[in-house]
């Protein structure tokens, strides 16, 4: 009798939370009122926990669920089965799978910042090891600032550089790549787009590199300052980025395409500059930008690589 294979599948992880890039493009739905949170654990009411919509036409469903509402004054929380009030109209009934909720408007000082064009951005790279890892992606692809021409020409013998059975119609395109094609796309933008903006660039393997807007020598930050957050904000603080986009986009690209990857990652610290640089009204956002890191991502390697925001 032949053996039943037994499929094995991994335990979940509810501390592990999984979200689609492709989802920071879309249109989001903005809720009315305040969102519910469960008493005990903080959970918040969702979708989940509505009461279920009616198919029996649209007049009779509205009816029905009007009914299911008075009837469920309570909800009971799915993480902790707390049983706590409910006093929702419908149309604040999160009926969406996400809903966003405006918990204070803007400001008219940052409407009038942000159409001025006064955003300053920091690009915090990760140029440690890991890196180097890269995939393969079908067909043959020159990507902007490779090294793979340099390396070439030092194979004056012509001699094969290829593994046994190593394919001949892929390209490998490492982390690091990924990232400053993304980012040179981003400066590009922000050139055509918003070019009295100010950029500068920090970058972290084992010790901190200061890039700012690439018009100055690089200020290194290591040692026992690492380890130091006052010293490390005031560092930042004390670096100051002139120029706008529109001046420093030769050499932030020149400073971008030079990166290198080595060493091990010294993340914390150089989101304490990159803050301190920024002033510390900031707003940070993991980078999300590699073009292939759905694929290369492992250990959460991608979320090192961000852009802080700081509006003046």
């Amino acid at each position: 009798m032949q053996q039943r294979r037994v499929k094995r599948v991994r335990k979940a992880n509810t501390n592990v939370v999984s979200v689609k890039l492709d989802t920071l493009t879309e249109d989001v739905v903005v809720a009315t009122g305040d969102p519910t949170f469960c008493e005990k654990c903080s959970a918040a009411f969702s979708q989940l926990d509505c009461p279920p919509k009616e198919q029996e036409g649209e007049e009779k469903g509205k009816e029905k669920e009007e009914e299911a509402m008075e009837v469920q004054k309570t909800w009971t929380c799915k993480f902790c089965e707390h049983v706590n009030p409910l006093n929702l109209e419908e149309e604040e009934l999160p009926r969406a799978e996400s809903v966003d909720y405006i918990l204070e408007p803007p400001s008219d000082k940052a409407e009038a910042t942000a159409s001025q064009d006064s955003v300053m951005v920091v690009f915090c790279i990760d140029i440690s090891g890991s890196m180097c890892v890269s995939t393969e992606i079908a067909g043959r692809h020159e990507l902007k600032g490779s090294s793979a021409k340099n390396l070439a020409s030092l194979n004056t013998e012509r001699a094969d550089q290829w593994a046994p059975r190593e394919r001949h119609d892929v390209t490998y395109v490492s982390r690091l790549q990924s990232v400053k094609a993304a980012i040179d796309s981003q400066l590009e933008k922000m050139q055509r787009e918003q070019p009295n903006r100010k950029v500068g660039i920090v970058t972290f393997n084992n010790e901190v590199t200061v890039v700012g807007d690439g018009t100055k020598t690089p200020e290194t930050i290591t040692g026992d300052k690492l380890y130091n957050f006052d010293q490390l904000v005031n560092l930042g603080m004390a670096h100051t980025i002139a120029g706008s986009i529109k001046e420093t986009r030769a050499a932030l690209t020149e400073k971008l395409f030079a990166l290198e990857e080595t060493g091990p990652t010294a993340l914390g610290p150089a989101l304490v500059v990159s803050a301190g640089i920024a002033g510390m009204l900031v707003l940070v956002v993991f980078f999300f930008v590699f073009l292939l890191m759905v694929k290369l991502n492992r250990r959460g390697t991608w979320i090192r690589n961000c852009v802080v925001y700081r509006w003046s």
